[in-house]
């Protein structure tokens, strides 16, 4: 079966996501994490976060570029405007973290 992967280094994210896929997502807390998950599983989508820690600062556009490479739609999320270099990457969306976290939060 295959699942969402959602690759965020904030633990808010996945707590707020968790009750609307219903476990019906994998996730990653940084890219190292998320390449290893991307290279072993089956995924249908990836949502990633932008910056994934300091050491990955603009991290999320690796693991679209990895997503792309499977045939693996993906989706970035981010405080900051970021959809161009999404789009250019081989993302099909783009979304501001602070409304993907409104919308989802509000159905805790």
């Amino acid at each position: 079966m295959k699942k969402i992967l959602l690759v965020d280094d904030m633990s808010e994210v996945h707590e707020k996501v968790d009750p609307i896929f219903r476990g019906g997502f994998d996730s990653a807390n940084d890219l190292e994490e998320a390449l290893e998950k991307l290279e072993r599983g089956e995924y249908s989508l990836v949502i990633t976060d932008y910056h994934l820690g300091d050491d990955a600062p603009s991290g999320g556009l690796d693991v679209i570029n990895s997503a792309r490479k499977k045939g693996i739609d993906s989706i970035l999320m981010s405080r900051e405007y970021h959809g161009e270099e999404a789009i250019t990457a081989g993302a099909v969306g783009f979304v501001f973290k602070k409304l993907f976290l409104d919308t989802y939060g509000k159905r805790n």
